[in-house]
C-alpha cells in the first residue's frame, strides 16, 4: 500500500497522496471498530500459534495499519537524517526499503527482520520508534498520523457527507429535501471524491441509527448513485441504502455479489443484508448458497464465517 501511494505521489502530487492516505485511515478505524480496539486480529503482527489460520487474519489491518506504520517511520528518520521533503518524502528512507526489498527478494520476510534491518540503517531514528506497541499491540496506531495529511481534496467530501449526517442524526427522516442539498454538489468531485463522500457518510452513522429512507430517498433522487457502474461507489452506496432498510437493494446487492468477488466487496455487502434485519439474513443465506461455488476459497470461507453458514 505504501508503494502504491508513493507512484500515486509521484504521478500526481503530495494532495492525491494525502487524499488516499485520509480515506485509508477511515477504513482502519471501521475495520478497528468492527472487530473491536483489544481483538488480537487488530495487531499489525498477528499471533498464529495454536493453529490460528491466517484466512481468519485478513482484513484491512495489515494494509492500513502497515501504511501508517511506514509513513510514521519515514518522518522518524527524516528527524534524524534531515532529510525529510514534503515533496518527495525522505530519500534515505526510500533507499533503504529498495535495499531491504532487494536484500530479501524472493525469501520470506518477518517483523523481526524488517525491525532489524531498520535498526542496522537508522540506529538513532530506531530508538524512537516504540516497536513494541506498533507491531503487537493491538487497536489504532499509537500515533495519530493524519495531522501529516493536508485535506485539500478531502474536505468538500467530507463537509457534505457531515451536512447529511446532521440533517438526519436520529434517522428519522423528513419529508423535506435538506435545504443545503442541490443536484450539483458532486458535479466537480472526482470519482475517488464521491467514494469519498460515502466512506466518510458510513463512518458518521457507524455505530448509530442508519439513515432514514426519506434521505435515502433524497439521497438518489440528487445524486443518482445507484446509476454508478464504480464498484466502490456502488457498494457503499449498497451498505447505506440495506442499512436504512431499503428492500429494493436487496437484489442490487445480489447483483454486485455475483458480479464480484473480491472480499472486499463481498464481506461489507453480505454483512450489510445480514444486519439489515430477518429478511435480509435469509435473502443474503440464499444468495451466499447460489453464489459461494464462484468464490475463491478463502473468500467463500470468510463470507460463510461473516453469515455463520
Amino acid at each position: 500500500m505504501f508503494i502504491e501511494r508513493k507512484i500515486m505521489f509521484s504521478m500526481y502530487g503530495k494532495a492525491v497522496f494525502d487524499f488516499a492516505a485520509i480515506g485509508g485511515l477511515l477504513e482502519l478505524k471501521e475495520t478497528v471498530d468492527r472487530l473491536g480496539k483489544d481483538h488480537v486480529h487488530t495487531a499489525l503482527t498477528p499471533k498464529l500459534e495454536g493453529g490460528v489460520d491466517p484466512d481468519d487474519v485478513f482484513s484491512k489491518v495489515p494494509y492500513e495499519k502497515g501504511f501508517v506504520f511506514l509513513v510514521y517511520l519515514e518522518r522518524i528518520t527524516s528527524l534524524v537524517t534531515d532529510g525529510y521533503d514534503a515533496a518527495s518524502g525522505t530519500p534515505e528512507f526510500g533507499a533503504f526499503l529498495k535495499q531491504h526489498f532487494e536484500k530479501n527478494k524472493f525469501g520470506t520476510v518477518t517483523a523481526g527482520g524488517f525491525k532489524a534491518s531498520y535498526e542496522a540503517a537508522f540506529p538513532e531514528a530506531s530508538k524512537k520508534v516504540d516497536w513494541e506497541t506498533w507491531l503487537f499491540a493491538p487497536g489504532m496506531p499509537p500515533v495519530d498520523v493524519g495531522e501529516y495529511y493536508d485535506d485539500v481534496l478531502a474536505k468538500a467530501s467530507a463537509e457534505l457527507a457531515k451536512k447529511w449526517h446532521l440533517c438526519d442524526v436520529l434517522g428519522m427522516g423528513s419529508s423535506d429535501r435538506p435545504a443545503f442539498a442541490s443536484a450539483d454538489d458532486l458535479a466537480e468531485f472526482t470519482a475517488a471524491q464521491v467514494d469519498h463522500f460515502l466512506l466518510v457518510l458510513l463512518e458518521y452513522r457507524g455505530g448509530l441509527h442508519p439513515l432514514s429512507l426519506q434521505v435515502i430517498a433524497a439521497l438518489e433522487e440528487l445524486y443518482g448513485l445507484s446509476s454508478s457502474k464504480n464498484s466502490e461507489i456502488s457498494c457503499k452506496w449498497l451498505q447505506l441504502r440495506l442499512g436504512a432498510g431499503d428492500v429494493t437493494a436487496f437484489e442490487p446487492a445480489a447483483a454486485a455479489v455475483r458480479a464480484a468477488g473480491r472480499m472486499k466487496f463481498l464481506r461489507p455487502l453480505y454483512r450489510s443484508l445480514k444486519r439489515s434485519g430477518p429478511d435480509g439474513e435469509a435473502f443474503a443465506r440464499k444468495t451466499f448458497a447460489e453464489t459461494r461455488g464462484m468464490y475463491h476459497p478463502i473468500a467463500e470461507k470468510m463470507v460463510a464465517a461473516d453469515l455463520g453458514a
